[in-house]
């Protein structure tokens, strides 16, 4: 049984119209209401049967939060302060929107993640970022503390203020969950690098690009290739450097037969990165504070 006077709204039950959600229509408008139940049903439930586009129940509040939700239960998984579900056809579970500087969702946690993804589906993201606007900016993780950033930018650059690195393999020691950290190159220019060996014969022999990183790299401009011989010989040297590959030649006229191994590091095409270029982190001046839970 429930006694209506004047508390917060506790357990709360949303069911939406067939055609979404607006804030044209309520079916319940709750100025101070309060209740309290032992059944596993909603203490408080309410159904819009409409069809202009009305929610079921709508919280405003001129001086504090709209709506507030709370759990008290131990059990976890899949029980919240605040639960939104949705069937095919609507836009999704919850919706948050913000106008004016204001989040549209903000989540917080003390004690665990403060906003959580997760996706059953093999085709879709669990988590998915969009700015609709040019120039606007999809990511940014910010710590305010230590000063670490991790950015995208409009034209989809990563920028991080510490190292890239991916969890490798190794031949023993090595688990699922145990690796070996493994650094990423870094460079002053944007640059694309392959490698390989050729066979030379009679002091000389020609390497081909590989199709792929031909059609990828910038021919207009000058590559660097480094050449090892793998054996006796008089040194070599590159030369003939085009677009397509190198010839490689033994010093003062060698007629060695022997493996070289090489290593090309060139331009891409459609990047316009500055050597050495400074980048502005100050962005994360613009997140604001964390907040006190409603």
């Amino acid at each position: 049984m429930r006694k209506p006077n004047h508390v917060a709204v506790g357990a709360i039950a949303l069911a939406v119209g067939a055609t979404g959600l607006s804030m044209t229509q309520h079916a319940l408008a709750v100025t101070s209401t309060s209740g309290s139940c032992t059944t596993k049903a909603a203490c408080l439930q309410e159904t819009n049967k409409g069809t202009t586009n009305g929610p079921a129940i709508a919280g405003i509040s001129n001086t504090g939060s709209g709506l507030v939700g709370q759990s008290n239960t131990t059990a976890g998984y899949p029980y919240a302060g605040v639960y939104g579900s949705s069937s095919k056809g609507a836009w999704a579970g919850v919706i948050g929107q913000g106008t004016g500087m204001v989040h549209g969702v903000y989540g917080m946690s003390t004690d665990f993640p403060g906003v959580r993804a997760d996706s059953g589906s093999a085709t879709f993201f669990a988590l998915e970022a969009n700015s609709s606007v040019s120039g606007g900016e999809p990511f940014i993780a910010t710590n305010t503390a230590d000063g670490g950033q991790f950015s995208v930018d409009n034209h989809g650059n990563g920028s991080f203020t510490g190292l890239v690195f991916t969890a490798g393999a190794c031949k023993s020691g090595c688990s699922r969950t145990h690796r070996i950290t493994e650094y990423a190159q870094r460079s002053t220019t944007p640059t694309l690098e392959d490698n390989g060996e050729a066979a030379m014969r009679g002091g000389y022999v020609h390497v081909s690009f590989d199709r792929a990183f031909a059609n990828v790299i910038d021919s207009t401009k000058n590559y660097l290739v480094t050449v090892t011989p793998e054996g006796d010989s008089k040194g070599v040297f590159v030369t003939n450097k085009g677009p397509n590959g190198f010839d490689v030649r033994e010093n003062q006229g060698g007629r060695s037969n022997l493996l070289v191994t090489y290593r090309v590091v060139a331009s891409t095409i459609g990047t316009t990165g500055q050597r050495l270029a400074t980048i502005d982190l100050d962005r994360g001046s613009r997140l604001s504070p964390p907040i006190a839970r409603p």
